[in-house]
Protein backbone atom coordinates (compact mmCIF):
# COMPACT_ATOMS: atom_id res chain seq x y z
CA UNK A 1 0.00 0.00 0.00
CA UNK A 2 1.14 3.65 -0.95
CA UNK A 3 1.44 6.07 1.83
CA UNK A 4 -1.35 8.41 2.07
CA UNK A 5 -0.03 12.36 2.21
CA UNK A 6 -0.36 13.65 5.66
CA UNK A 7 -3.07 16.12 7.39
CA UNK A 8 -0.18 19.00 7.65
CA UNK A 9 0.75 18.62 4.57
CA UNK A 10 -2.69 18.83 2.83
CA UNK A 11 -4.03 21.74 4.82
CA UNK A 12 -0.53 23.34 3.66
CA UNK A 13 -1.25 22.81 0.51
CA UNK A 14 -5.10 23.89 0.70
CA UNK A 15 -4.15 27.28 2.53
CA UNK A 16 -1.08 27.54 -0.26
CA UNK A 17 -3.65 27.18 -3.54
CA UNK A 18 -6.45 29.68 -1.09
CA UNK A 19 -3.79 32.44 -1.30
CA UNK A 20 -2.71 31.86 -5.10
CA UNK A 21 -6.34 32.43 -6.10
CA UNK A 22 -7.03 35.56 -3.96
CA UNK A 23 -3.47 37.04 -5.13
CA UNK A 24 -4.73 36.47 -8.57
CA UNK A 25 -7.93 38.02 -8.01
CA UNK A 26 -6.61 41.14 -6.07
CA UNK A 27 -3.92 41.63 -8.99
CA UNK A 28 -7.36 41.31 -11.57
CA UNK A 29 -9.04 44.22 -9.64
CA UNK A 30 -5.83 46.33 -9.30
CA UNK A 31 -5.09 46.10 -13.38
CA UNK A 32 -8.67 46.81 -13.99
CA UNK A 33 -8.95 50.07 -11.91
CA UNK A 34 -5.35 51.31 -13.19
CA UNK A 35 -6.85 50.80 -16.59
CA UNK A 36 -10.45 52.85 -15.45
CA UNK A 37 -8.56 55.53 -14.08
CA UNK A 38 -6.18 56.04 -17.40
CA UNK A 39 -9.31 55.91 -19.42
CA UNK A 40 -11.60 57.46 -17.60
CA UNK A 41 -12.36 60.46 -19.23
CA UNK A 42 -13.83 58.14 -22.63
CA UNK A 43 -15.52 56.21 -20.41
CA UNK A 44 -17.05 58.70 -18.39
CA UNK A 45 -17.68 60.78 -21.86
CA UNK A 46 -19.85 57.83 -23.20
CA UNK A 47 -21.33 56.76 -19.54
CA UNK A 48 -22.76 60.84 -20.01
CA UNK A 49 -24.07 59.96 -23.60
CA UNK A 50 -25.65 56.46 -22.34
CA UNK A 51 -27.34 58.37 -18.89
CA UNK A 52 -29.78 60.16 -21.79
CA UNK A 53 -30.47 56.98 -23.18
CA UNK A 54 -31.38 55.54 -19.65
CA UNK A 55 -33.88 58.84 -19.60
CA UNK A 56 -35.70 57.52 -22.56
CA UNK A 57 -34.20 60.42 -25.31
CA UNK A 58 -33.81 58.39 -28.71
CA UNK A 59 -30.39 58.51 -29.54
CA UNK A 60 -28.61 57.05 -32.32
CA UNK A 61 -25.22 56.30 -32.38
CA UNK A 62 -22.54 56.13 -35.04
CA UNK A 63 -18.31 55.51 -34.28
CA UNK A 64 -15.12 55.17 -36.04
CA UNK A 65 -15.19 51.25 -35.02
CA UNK A 66 -19.14 50.70 -36.50
CA UNK A 67 -19.24 49.93 -40.34
CA UNK A 68 -22.76 49.61 -39.78
CA UNK A 69 -25.53 52.18 -38.92
CA UNK A 70 -27.84 51.12 -35.67
CA UNK A 71 -31.35 52.40 -35.56
CA UNK A 72 -32.00 53.17 -31.39
CA UNK A 73 -34.10 49.93 -32.02
CA UNK A 74 -30.91 47.71 -32.59
CA UNK A 75 -28.43 49.85 -30.62
CA UNK A 76 -26.21 47.68 -28.81
CA UNK A 77 -26.64 49.42 -25.28
CA UNK A 78 -22.62 49.63 -24.41
CA UNK A 79 -20.73 51.48 -26.63
CA UNK A 80 -17.45 50.41 -27.26
CA UNK A 81 -15.60 52.36 -24.72
CA UNK A 82 -17.74 50.30 -22.31
CA UNK A 83 -17.51 47.04 -23.60
CA UNK A 84 -13.47 48.05 -23.66
CA UNK A 85 -13.30 48.05 -19.59
CA UNK A 86 -16.35 45.98 -18.85
CA UNK A 87 -18.63 48.77 -17.56
CA UNK A 88 -22.58 47.65 -16.80
CA UNK A 89 -24.51 48.20 -19.80
CA UNK A 90 -27.12 50.75 -19.57
CA UNK A 91 -30.96 49.96 -21.04
CA UNK A 92 -31.15 51.54 -25.07
CA UNK A 93 -33.84 54.11 -24.83
CA UNK A 94 -37.24 53.24 -25.51
CA UNK A 95 -38.63 54.49 -29.22
CA UNK A 96 -42.64 54.77 -27.59
CA UNK A 97 -44.09 57.69 -27.41
CA UNK A 98 -45.20 57.74 -23.83
CA UNK A 99 -46.80 60.90 -22.88
CA UNK A 100 -44.97 63.69 -21.12
CA UNK A 101 -45.85 65.22 -17.72
CA UNK A 102 -47.16 68.31 -17.02
CA UNK A 103 -44.29 69.36 -14.71
CA UNK A 104 -41.72 68.34 -17.25
CA UNK A 105 -43.56 70.09 -20.03
CA UNK A 106 -43.53 72.94 -18.06
CA UNK A 107 -40.27 72.51 -16.83
CA UNK A 108 -38.66 72.96 -20.35
CA UNK A 109 -40.69 76.11 -20.68
CA UNK A 110 -39.75 77.89 -17.60
CA UNK A 111 -35.99 77.10 -18.27
CA UNK A 112 -36.42 78.52 -21.90
CA UNK A 113 -38.20 81.72 -20.44
CA UNK A 114 -35.33 82.25 -17.75
CA UNK A 115 -32.43 81.66 -20.39
CA UNK A 116 -34.34 84.54 -22.63
CA UNK A 117 -34.53 87.02 -19.58
CA UNK A 118 -31.31 86.38 -17.97
CA UNK A 119 -28.66 86.01 -20.22
CA UNK A 120 -25.74 86.24 -18.20
CA UNK A 121 -26.32 83.72 -15.75
CA UNK A 122 -25.12 80.40 -14.78
CA UNK A 123 -28.77 78.67 -15.28
CA UNK A 124 -29.01 74.99 -13.93
CA UNK A 125 -30.99 72.72 -14.70
CA UNK A 126 -32.85 72.17 -11.55
CA UNK A 127 -34.75 75.58 -11.77
CA UNK A 128 -38.02 75.01 -12.38
CA UNK A 129 -38.02 71.35 -11.90
CA UNK A 130 -40.81 68.92 -11.34
CA UNK A 131 -41.72 69.81 -7.18
CA UNK A 132 -39.92 73.08 -7.43
CA UNK A 133 -42.94 74.78 -9.44
CA UNK A 134 -45.36 77.67 -8.27
CA UNK A 135 -49.06 76.87 -8.13
CA UNK A 136 -48.95 80.20 -10.38
CA UNK A 137 -46.90 78.59 -12.86
CA UNK A 138 -43.43 79.89 -12.30
CA UNK A 139 -40.20 78.41 -10.48
CA UNK A 140 -40.18 78.34 -7.01
CA UNK A 141 -36.03 77.98 -6.70
CA UNK A 142 -34.97 81.21 -8.03
CA UNK A 143 -32.18 80.62 -5.56
CA UNK A 144 -30.69 78.12 -8.25
CA UNK A 145 -29.85 80.37 -10.44
CA UNK A 146 -26.30 81.67 -10.41
CA UNK A 147 -25.20 85.43 -10.86
CA UNK A 148 -21.35 86.36 -10.92
CA UNK A 149 -21.35 88.37 -7.15
CA UNK A 150 -23.18 85.16 -5.91
CA UNK A 151 -21.32 84.88 -2.27
CA UNK A 152 -21.45 81.20 -2.57
CA UNK A 153 -19.63 80.77 -6.24
CA UNK A 154 -16.83 78.84 -6.14
CA UNK A 155 -19.08 76.37 -4.12
CA UNK A 156 -21.95 76.09 -6.51
CA UNK A 157 -19.19 76.23 -9.41
CA UNK A 158 -17.64 73.33 -8.43
CA UNK A 159 -20.41 71.12 -8.56
CA UNK A 160 -19.59 70.07 -11.89
CA UNK A 161 -22.10 68.06 -13.88
CA UNK A 162 -21.40 65.11 -16.34
CA UNK A 163 -21.61 67.91 -19.26
CA UNK A 164 -21.16 71.58 -19.42
CA UNK A 165 -23.18 73.86 -21.85
CA UNK A 166 -21.65 77.24 -23.49
CA UNK A 167 -24.44 79.61 -24.23
CA UNK A 168 -22.38 83.25 -24.30
CA UNK A 169 -25.03 85.72 -23.55
CA UNK A 170 -25.45 86.74 -27.09
CA UNK A 171 -27.12 83.98 -27.94
CA UNK A 172 -29.82 83.76 -25.49
CA UNK A 173 -32.65 84.08 -28.29
CA UNK A 174 -35.63 81.95 -28.73
CA UNK A 175 -33.87 79.39 -30.67
CA UNK A 176 -30.64 78.61 -29.23
CA UNK A 177 -32.02 78.26 -25.77
CA UNK A 178 -34.38 75.99 -27.19
CA UNK A 179 -31.27 74.10 -27.93
CA UNK A 180 -29.48 74.77 -24.98
CA UNK A 181 -32.58 74.17 -21.88
CA UNK A 182 -32.95 70.70 -23.41
CA UNK A 183 -29.84 69.44 -23.41
CA UNK A 184 -29.71 71.10 -19.86
CA UNK A 185 -32.97 69.46 -18.77
CA UNK A 186 -32.13 65.94 -19.90
CA UNK A 187 -28.26 65.89 -19.04
CA UNK A 188 -28.80 67.30 -15.54
CA UNK A 189 -26.15 69.78 -16.92
CA UNK A 190 -26.11 74.19 -16.70
CA UNK A 191 -25.82 76.96 -19.00
CA UNK A 192 -22.67 78.62 -18.53
CA UNK A 193 -21.79 82.59 -19.86
CA UNK A 194 -18.34 83.40 -20.63
CA UNK A 195 -17.62 85.22 -17.20
CA UNK A 196 -18.04 81.79 -15.27
CA UNK A 197 -14.76 80.63 -17.45
CA UNK A 198 -12.97 83.22 -16.43
CA UNK A 199 -13.88 84.47 -12.87
CA UNK A 200 -11.20 83.68 -10.29
CA UNK A 201 -12.16 82.71 -6.59
CA UNK A 202 -10.25 82.16 -3.71
CA UNK A 203 -10.56 78.58 -1.98
CA UNK A 204 -9.41 78.48 0.96
CA UNK A 205 -9.07 74.72 0.98
CA UNK A 206 -6.34 74.99 -1.26
CA UNK A 207 -5.44 78.72 -0.14
CA UNK A 208 -4.78 80.05 -3.49
CA UNK A 209 -7.03 81.26 -6.49
CA UNK A 210 -9.06 78.79 -8.68
CA UNK A 211 -11.32 78.98 -11.68
CA UNK A 212 -13.71 76.96 -13.52
CA UNK A 213 -10.75 75.39 -15.38
CA UNK A 214 -9.55 73.53 -12.01
CA UNK A 215 -13.01 72.57 -10.77
CA UNK A 216 -14.13 71.08 -13.46
CA UNK A 217 -10.77 69.89 -15.57
CA UNK A 218 -12.60 66.74 -17.40
CA UNK A 219 -15.72 67.76 -17.75
CA UNK A 220 -17.07 68.22 -21.39
CA UNK A 221 -18.54 70.96 -23.11
CA UNK A 222 -21.02 71.76 -25.34
CA UNK A 223 -20.55 73.79 -28.29
CA UNK A 224 -23.35 75.27 -30.76
CA UNK A 225 -22.24 75.60 -33.67
CA UNK A 226 -19.02 78.08 -34.60
CA UNK A 227 -20.17 79.92 -31.66
CA UNK A 228 -17.45 78.70 -29.39
CA UNK A 229 -15.77 82.29 -29.12
CA UNK A 230 -12.55 80.83 -28.87
CA UNK A 231 -12.83 79.87 -25.42
CA UNK A 232 -10.76 76.11 -26.07
CA UNK A 233 -8.26 78.10 -27.49
CA UNK A 234 -8.04 79.84 -23.42
CA UNK A 235 -4.49 79.56 -22.31
CA UNK A 236 -6.41 77.89 -19.28
CA UNK A 237 -8.26 75.14 -21.63
CA UNK A 238 -7.23 71.65 -20.47
CA UNK A 239 -5.75 69.72 -22.95
CA UNK A 240 -8.01 66.80 -22.73
CA UNK A 241 -11.19 68.77 -22.01
CA UNK A 242 -13.50 66.67 -24.41
CA UNK A 243 -15.46 69.25 -26.84
CA UNK A 244 -19.12 68.22 -27.93
CA UNK A 245 -20.48 69.89 -31.16
CA UNK A 246 -24.10 70.68 -31.92
CA UNK A 247 -24.09 71.82 -35.06
CA UNK A 248 -26.02 72.83 -37.83
CA UNK A 249 -24.64 71.64 -41.04
CA UNK A 250 -25.82 74.41 -42.89
CA UNK A 251 -23.94 77.17 -41.52
CA UNK A 252 -20.62 77.93 -43.91
CA UNK A 253 -19.56 79.35 -41.07
CA UNK A 254 -18.24 75.24 -39.64
CA UNK A 255 -15.44 74.14 -41.13
CA UNK A 256 -13.93 71.02 -41.61
CA UNK A 257 -11.52 72.72 -38.46
CA UNK A 258 -14.43 72.46 -36.09
CA UNK A 259 -15.04 68.69 -36.91
CA UNK A 260 -11.52 68.19 -36.26
CA UNK A 261 -11.20 69.26 -33.23
CA UNK A 262 -14.33 67.98 -31.52
CA UNK A 263 -14.46 64.36 -29.52
CA UNK A 264 -18.52 64.19 -30.00
CA UNK A 265 -21.04 65.57 -32.69
CA UNK A 266 -24.82 66.00 -31.35
CA UNK A 267 -26.80 65.91 -34.45
CA UNK A 268 -30.49 66.79 -33.96
CA UNK A 269 -31.98 65.43 -37.47
CA UNK A 270 -31.34 62.34 -39.62
CA UNK A 271 -29.20 64.40 -42.70
CA UNK A 272 -27.06 65.94 -40.50
CA UNK A 273 -26.48 62.50 -38.58
CA UNK A 274 -26.09 60.46 -41.85
CA UNK A 275 -24.01 63.49 -44.19
CA UNK A 276 -21.66 64.19 -40.42
CA UNK A 277 -20.80 60.51 -40.34
CA UNK A 278 -20.31 60.09 -44.54
CA UNK A 279 -18.32 63.35 -44.49
CA UNK A 280 -15.87 61.67 -41.44
CA UNK A 281 -15.71 58.65 -43.48
CA UNK A 282 -14.65 60.42 -46.45
CA UNK A 283 -12.10 63.26 -44.78
CA UNK A 284 -10.55 61.29 -41.85
CA UNK A 285 -11.65 61.02 -38.07
CA UNK A 286 -8.32 61.78 -36.60
CA UNK A 287 -10.05 62.20 -32.85
CA UNK A 288 -11.87 58.93 -33.51
CA UNK A 289 -14.95 61.36 -33.04
CA UNK A 290 -18.38 59.83 -32.39
CA UNK A 291 -21.40 60.85 -33.98
CA UNK A 292 -24.67 60.44 -31.97
CA UNK A 293 -28.26 61.34 -33.70
CA UNK A 294 -30.16 62.97 -30.67
CA UNK A 295 -33.68 64.05 -32.26
CA UNK A 296 -34.38 67.03 -30.45
CA UNK A 297 -37.17 68.64 -28.76
CA UNK A 298 -38.65 72.16 -27.70
CA UNK A 299 -40.96 73.41 -25.34
CA UNK A 300 -44.66 73.55 -25.91
CA UNK A 301 -45.60 77.14 -25.47
CA UNK A 302 -49.52 76.47 -26.11
CA UNK A 303 -49.30 74.62 -23.01
CA UNK A 304 -47.32 77.37 -21.16
CA UNK A 305 -49.62 79.76 -22.26
CA UNK A 306 -52.57 77.94 -20.99
CA UNK A 307 -51.01 77.06 -17.59
CA UNK A 308 -49.24 80.96 -17.39
CA UNK A 309 -52.91 82.74 -18.73
CA UNK A 310 -55.54 80.12 -18.71
CA UNK A 311 -57.49 77.27 -21.18
CA UNK A 312 -58.70 80.10 -23.19
CA UNK A 313 -55.68 81.83 -23.72
CA UNK A 314 -54.89 79.59 -26.94
CA UNK A 315 -58.36 78.83 -29.55
CA UNK A 316 -59.08 74.78 -29.77
CA UNK A 317 -57.36 73.21 -32.63
CA UNK A 318 -59.86 73.71 -35.85
CA UNK A 319 -58.92 71.29 -39.06
CA UNK A 320 -61.98 72.30 -40.75
CA UNK A 321 -60.01 75.58 -41.35
CA UNK A 322 -56.54 74.53 -42.61
CA UNK A 323 -53.79 77.30 -42.62
CA UNK A 324 -49.94 76.77 -43.33
CA UNK A 325 -47.92 78.39 -40.94
CA UNK A 326 -43.51 78.73 -41.75
CA UNK A 327 -41.73 80.77 -39.06
CA UNK A 328 -38.00 81.40 -40.22
CA UNK A 329 -37.79 84.38 -37.46
CA UNK A 330 -34.18 85.90 -37.88
CA UNK A 331 -32.60 82.70 -40.63
CA UNK A 332 -32.31 83.22 -43.87
CA UNK A 333 -31.32 78.96 -44.05
CA UNK A 334 -34.82 77.97 -43.18
CA UNK A 335 -35.47 77.62 -46.84
CA UNK A 336 -38.39 80.59 -47.31
CA UNK A 337 -38.13 81.49 -50.41
CA UNK A 338 -38.67 77.66 -52.01
CA UNK A 339 -41.83 77.45 -49.50
CA UNK A 340 -43.19 80.74 -51.11
CA UNK A 341 -42.26 79.28 -54.15
CA UNK A 342 -43.94 76.00 -54.00
CA UNK A 343 -47.40 77.86 -52.13
CA UNK A 344 -47.45 80.43 -55.26
CA UNK A 345 -47.15 77.26 -58.32
CA UNK A 346 -50.20 75.63 -56.75
CA UNK A 347 -54.26 77.27 -57.03
CA UNK A 348 -55.96 76.29 -54.23
CA UNK A 349 -53.47 75.69 -51.21
CA UNK A 350 -54.77 76.76 -47.99
CA UNK A 351 -53.81 80.36 -46.48
CA UNK A 352 -49.98 80.49 -45.38
CA UNK A 353 -49.12 82.81 -42.47
CA UNK A 354 -44.92 83.62 -42.30
CA UNK A 355 -43.45 84.70 -39.32
CA UNK A 356 -39.74 86.70 -40.84
CA UNK A 357 -38.10 89.32 -39.39
CA UNK A 358 -36.89 92.02 -41.99
CA UNK A 359 -33.56 91.50 -41.23
CA UNK A 360 -34.22 88.16 -43.03
CA UNK A 361 -35.92 88.93 -45.98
Amino acid sequence: MGKSKSPARQNWLHRFLVFLVLLGFLTLVVQISALLGRSGEQLTASARLRRAISQRIPWRHRSNNHSELQSVNELQPVSNELQRFGAEPTPAADTGDDEVSDEDLLHLSLLHERCVADTDAILPWQFGSPNHQSPNTTASNPEVVIHQNDSNLLQKLKQCPDVDIYLPNHLHGNGYCEDAVAYAKYLNSRLLPMWALQVKMYDPELQREVDYFDLCPKTPMIFFNHYWDDVPSMPRWPENKPIYLMPNIEMIELTPEFYWRVNVVLCKTQICFDRVTKWYEQEGNPRNTEVFYTKHTSSDQAQFARKRLGEDAIAPKNFSNVKFLHTPGTSIWKGTRAVLECWTSMAGLPPLDVYIDESAC
